[in-house]
């Protein structure tokens, strides 16, 4: 139990847990699509690039933002943890993936974009 309440720890304190569970009602910078927020030291955002790049080739619209490049974008999208992963129809937020899930990312994507 110790083991594992240091790692979650760690993990919190890295950023690649997300304790945050808010709903968005603002506009989004793209009409339809996936915007992902990552950081260049995150090694869980580096593990998903190559899903994100076959989900580019696959015709679907994918924007990738560094979080700490673009820090008044992630604050209105309330990004505490990355990799972050936001579904976007009509400009609107519909729905959020946050951390390295790629079954749920492709999932997410089907179900919104075809």
């Amino acid at each position: 139990m110790k083991k594992f309440l240091i790692l979650f720890t760690i993990l919190l304190l890295s950023g690649c847990l997300n304790n945050n569970s808010n709903s968005h009602s603002y506009e989004a910078p793209i009409k339809d699509g996936i915007l992902v927020f990552t950081t260049e030291y995150c090694h869980y955002c580096k593990m998903l690039k190559p899903y994100l790049e076959k989900l580019k080739e696959e015709g679907y619209n994918v924007v990738i933002i560094d979080a700490n490049e673009n820090r008044e974008l992630a604050e209105k999208f309330n990004v505490f943890a990355v990799p972050a992963v936001f579904y976007i129809k009509d400009g609107k937020v519909v729905d959020k993936t946050i951390g390295y899930n790629p079954e749920e990312l492709f999932n997410k994507a089907k179900k919104y974009f075809k």
